[in-house]
């Protein structure tokens, strides 16, 4: 089940660089920003999903854009160019991808488990969650907690701190991972934005490569 979910996550990652690859193909070809419009569409029945929209953009410029498909499921009230779209979540993908591209090189492993990695820098970890491995966190069977706003170090001072994203990182980890499991860990599944925020990029001297490399 969470080799599924796994391939699931990667599935949606592959989607939205599908997407960006016709996107800047399409203006390479400078084709006219309508034209992203029958882009979109079959991507958009493809993966039957209510609605798509792209948008590339050259420096300052507006190099094509498209909107696509319904508000609803079932419904035939279109979406349009002129919508809000709500854009969350994309550290995720972003984090999946960088990681997964560790574990192709042997230099990390799915297996590697929250207790073996952390265990000395968070002696006070709560016992459920040292055989969670980076697979769990990646797929939210951690257990660990939906909302960062549970979270103690969630307030005002987090954005004025002067420490390093990292060691911000490893904070928040620090703190959830002494938290009881909202779920069971590496069985249930439990959106979790702690689980991202608690994998190798918050290990200290994780082997992790920079975005270009």
């Amino acid at each position: 089940m969470r080799r599924n979910t796994a391939r699931r996550w990667f599935a949606t990652v592959a989607f939205f660089l599908g997407v960006f690859t016709i996107l800047q193909h399409a203006a390479a070809e400078e084709r006219a920003s309508d034209d992203f419009d029958s882009l979109l569409e079959p991507i958009r029945l493809h993966f039957n999903v209510p609605a798509l929209a792209g948008i590339l953009m050259h420096g300052d410029r507006v190099a094509g854009i498209g909107a696509v498909g319904y508000r609803k499921l079932g419904e035939t009230t279109g979406v349009s160019r002129d919508d809000r779209w709500h854009l969350g979540s994309i550290g995720k993908s972003m984090t999946a991808t960088m990681i997964a591209r560790l574990v192709e090189r042997d230099v990390l492993s799915w297996d590697l488990t929250i207790g073996k990695a952390l265990g000395a820098v968070i002696p006070e970890m709560d016992d459920a969650y040292r055989s969670v491995t980076i697979e769990d966190l990646l797929s939210h069977r951690s257990g660990l907690v939906g909302a960062m706003t549970a979270l103690d170090i969630w307030d005002g001072n987090l954005w004025r701190s002067t420490k390093t994203k990292a060691e911000l990182r490893l904070d928040i980890a620090k703190e959830a991972l002494t938290i009881i499991p909202q779920a069971q860990p590496r069985v249930v599944f439990h959106y979790s934005n702690a689980g991202a925020t608690s994998s190798p990029t918050s290990w200290p001297n994780a082997p992790l490569e920079s975005p270009g490399a």
